[in-house]
């Protein structure tokens, strides 16, 4: 099976400028869990998924200590407070940049190997320079309920 017949469309997307309050908005509003983020010319650059919003732990450079973050902060500062200030972030400033791709004729078991050795949950797939869909963990249910 190919991507193309489990892949969600229409594509929501934004640009690298939207502010995270804004990309928040439209992943609710359209119960989505990742946008992919675009440069002025449409051609994709980035993308976002609900994992950039939890936190993480980072490593410190030149350390091997790992520090719990959130949207780049130190949790330290409090959730509330964090969650505040990042209102006014870009999403090119949170986005995963250069993200992995697939194309429409890419199959689904090429997908399963993203997922496990990219560590991807979410993957849009182009067709040319333009993103025509993605596939997230969720889109593989459709090939059990069809």
């Amino acid at each position: 099976m190919k991507v193309k017949e489990i892949m969600s469309q229409p594509v929501i997307t934004v640009t690298a400028d939207t502010t995270l309050e804004a990309v928040a908005g439209v992943m609710l509003r359209h119960n989505i869990g990742c946008v992919p983020v675009m440069d002025d010319d449409a051609k994709l650059v980035g993308i976002i998924t609900h994992s950039d919003f939890i936190a993480k732990k980072k490593g410190i450079p030149f350390s091997r200590v790992r520090l719990p973050m959130l949207l780049g902060y130190g949790l330290r500062e409090g959730t509330e407070t964090i969650y505040d200030a990042a209102k006014s972030l870009t999403a090119g400033e949170i986005m995963t940049p250069n993200p992995v791709v697939l194309t429409e004729d890419d199959l689904v078991k090429t997908f399963l190997e993203k997922m496990l050795n990219d560590r991807v949950t979410h993957v849009p797939i182009v067709r040319g320079d333009s993103v025509i869909g993605v596939v997230a963990r969720h889109d593989l249910l459709k090939m059990i309920a069809d």
